[in-house]
């Protein structure tokens, strides 16, 4: 009975078991699967966080690499900047030696300078000490050699002076039973000739003052530049002349053409027509250096004398006048001219003073050589028949 008991509570408990089993399986089931879809969820979630945390880890990561970059690109400049400004301070440092160097060198200069002048006055007194205590022999060769200077001076003076009598002997001497005015005229010309020929001068001196005309004769040039408002003056060493220039109120004055120059302070210009072969070689230097001395920058110098490049002018015109001392080579005059110290000095062959004559060419079918012998002909021609007058222009 006990047994049948015992068995029945067996089989009580297994039916029990065997529900709470089925309940719990039941409870396990249900609530496994709630279970794994709120993992699930959750993961997914999880997931989703992470993809979106790795999106924005590389955003942040791409973002810190061009930062990184940026400021590895802003050290090496500020490094760059560092290393300019170091450079900037060695050099500010070297100015700083160089200028307290250069306060040094004027600091050691003003006292050299006090100390020169100090020297340079010392000098000068003993120079002075020297002088007052000079042998009396050295002194006394000085003054023979003063005395011998001016002897030589004193010579030249009386030669000058000698041969301003003789011309002026041969002007107003050896002519004095004649008119000279008309000698001219008919051996030089007419007053209208020779105005003709010399107009061509005047452009030389247009704006120009203070032009002088040396040896101006019968005034003609003095009246064409009087004409073009150009002032001038004169000076001839023929007194009848400078009575008749005078007369015509023009400003003449009788003196000496190379102590009239010497006398002036100014000269803007210079004019001599047919003078220079009066005068010695000596006087024609002295003539063209007294005048570049005088005459101001840009000033013109203009000499015409015979031409003895042509042989006409020794046949018609050169030995009629004996005042006249020898002619002049143009090439001769050009060089004295230029050794006075004119910046430009052109040779002018005036053709107004061309001998009218020539020889013509020979014109034929039947002869050798004929241009040969026509060319050549030419150039005896120009040296036959040539312009009489040339003239120097030089200018200052």
């Amino acid at each position: 009975m006990q047994d049948q008991n015992n068995g029945g509570k067996e089989q009580k408990k297994s039916f029990f078991k065997r529900k709470i089993d089925a309940y719990l399986d039941t409870y396990l089931d249900e609530n496994f699967d709630s279970r794994t879809r709120l993992i699930n969820n959750k993961l997914s979630d999880i997931s989703s966080k992470v993809d979106s945390l790795q999106t924005s880890l590389k955003s942040v990561q791409g973002g810190l690499q061009e930062e990184i970059i940026f400021r590895k690109q802003f050290l090496g400049r500020l490094e760059q900047i560092e290393e300019n400004i170091r450079n900037n301070n060695a050099a500010v440092e070297r100015l700083i030696d160089i200028s307290d160097r250069l306060e040094r060198v004027e600091e050691s200069t003003r006292n050299n300078n006090v100390a020169l002048e100090r020297l340079i006055d010392i000098s000068d007194r003993l120079e002075r000490v020297e002088e007052s205590t000079r042998n009396n022999n050295v002194a006394l060769e000085r003054l023979i050699d003063i005395s011998d200077r001016l002897e030589r001076v004193e010579e030249n003076i009386r030669n000058d002076r000698h041969n301003f009598i003789q011309l002026e002997r041969k002007v107003s001497g050896d002519y004095a039973g004649i008119d000279y005015k008309e000698f001219e005229d008919r051996f030089r010309g007419s007053r209208e000739l020779v105005r003709e020929r010399q107009i061509d001068y005047v452009k030389y001196f247009e704006g120009k003052r203070d032009v002088i005309d040396v040896g101006c004769g019968e005034g003609i040039f003095l009246e064409i530049l009087r004409e073009q408002n150009i002032p001038a003056r004169g000076v001839d060493i023929y007194k009848p002349y400078v009575t008749a220039c005078q007369r015509l109120g023009l400003e003449v004055e009788h003196m000496d053409a190379i102590e009239y120059i010497r006398k002036q302070k100014r000269i803007g210009g210079l004019f001599a027509a047919q003078l220079v072969e009066h005068l010695s070689y000596h006087q024609i230097k002295e003539l063209s250096d007294l005048s570049y001395q005088r005459m101001v920058d840009g000033a013109v110098m203009i000499l015409e004398t015979p031409n003895p490049m042509t042989l006409a002018v020794f046949t018609h015109a050169f030995y009629m006048d004996p005042t006249h001392i020898r002619p002049i080579h143009p090439y001769t005059l050009q060089y004295m001219v230029s050794k006075s110290g004119f910046r430009s000095v052109e040779i002018l062959f005036t053709p107004q003073s061309k001998y009218p004559a020539n020889i013509p060419d020979i014109v034929s079918d039947n002869i050798e050589n004929l241009k040969e012998f026509n060319r050549s002909m030419r150039t005896v021609s120009d040296m036959m028949f040539g312009s009489q007058d040339y003239a120097i222009i030089a200018k200052k």
